[in-house]
C-alpha cells in the first residue's frame, strides 16, 4: 500500500513538474502559489498552495535563507494547516489535516 501511494507521488509530481513555470524564489510565482523543491527534480517549480477547508500535508518546510519551501507548499495566507494529533507507537501522527485560520 505504501509502495502503491509512493508511486502515485512520483508520478504525479513527474506531471506537474514537467508543466509547471519553473522559480528560484517565492517572488517568481503567483500569490496563490509557492516556488517549490521536491528533492527529487533539479530546479524548483511554482505549485498551487492548499486552498481554505481543503485538505493538506503537514511537511511544507520552508527555508528562508532559499526563498523556498521543501515538500509542499503550504496553506494559502492566513491559513495553516492543522489536524488532530494522535500518538502511535512513540510518534505523533497528524490525521485530517485541513488549512484552517487558527484562532488567537
Amino acid at each position: 500500500m505504501k509502495a502503491a501511494l509512493v508511486l502515485v507521488i512520483l508520478t504525479s509530481l513527474v506531471a506537474v513538474t514537467l508543466s509547471a513555470t519553473r522559480c528560484q524564489r517565492q517572488s517568481d510565482c503567483e500569490a496563490d502559489e509557492c516556488c517549490l523543491d521536491t528533492l527529487f527534480f533539479r530546479s524548483a517549480f511554482c505549485e498551487k498552495r492548499y486552498q481554505p477547508d481543503k485538505s493538506c500535508p503537514t511537511a511544507s518546510v520552508y527555508k528562508p535563507e532559499n526563498d523556498i519551501y521543501y515538500l509542499s507548499c503550504p496553506c494559502v495566507d492566513k491559513y495553516e494547516c492543522l489536524g488532530k494529533g494522535t500518538l502511535e507507537d512513540g510518534v505523533t501522527v497528524v490525521k485530517e489535516a485541513k488549512c484552517i485560520m487558527p484562532t488567537v
